[in-house]
């Protein structure tokens, strides 16, 4: 029988040292940090933000979600009408990555190059992101906002269910 084959082979190890959840400092970041690369294949500029946050399974990791989705997952959110309203971003998104030990929020701008074929500054595009994130802070969040994140979650959760994969997952 199963029990007794595994009485057989893993009877005689003896039990480790009592396992301990452990506790992980969250970073601090004194000061904003830039950096640069270049690339000669490279046409488009591409600027990327991130802020260190949770880990995977913390209280405030659903809330961060919803937050990221609300700044740059739908058509009225201030990315939307700030970049790809405007047609100054190829693309402009947002995402919540939480992992076992830590996290981190991220903004990936794209912006859309003129007729003249010239890159756009990343300076002119981090200002833009700064002043679409204070426009968000200014008009907040509310019951309608949240409304609509339940309900295309929802609507994405079962259309996931539509096939074998998503069953499967």
């Amino acid at each position: 029988d199963v029990a007794g084959l595994v009485e057989k082979y893993f009877g005689n190890i003896p039990r480790g040292p009592e396992v301990v959840d452990q506790v992980v400092e969250a970073p601090k970041l004194d000061t904003t940090r830039y950096i640069s690369y270049e690339d000669q294949k490279i046409v488009y500029p591409f600027l990327s933000v991130s802020y260190p946050t949770v880990s995977k399974m913390h209280p405030d990791e659903a809330p961060l979600d919803v937050l990221v989705h609300l700044i740059s997952g739908e058509k009225n959110s201030v990315f939307y009408d700030t970049f790809t309203k405007t047609g100054s971003a190829v693309q402009a998104t947002g995402f919540n990555f939480c992992q076992e030990l830590g996290g981190y929020l991220s903004f990936a701008i794209i912006p859309n190059m003129g007729p003249d074929r010239k890159p756009t500054k990343l300076t002119s595009v981090e200002e833009q992101f700064r002043s679409a994130l204070a426009a968000f802070e200014e008009k907040g969040i509310n019951e309608e906002d949240l409304q609509r994140f339940k309900s295309s979650t929802e609507a994405y959760m079962i259309k996931s269910l539509a096939s074998v994969s998503g069953k499967a997952s």
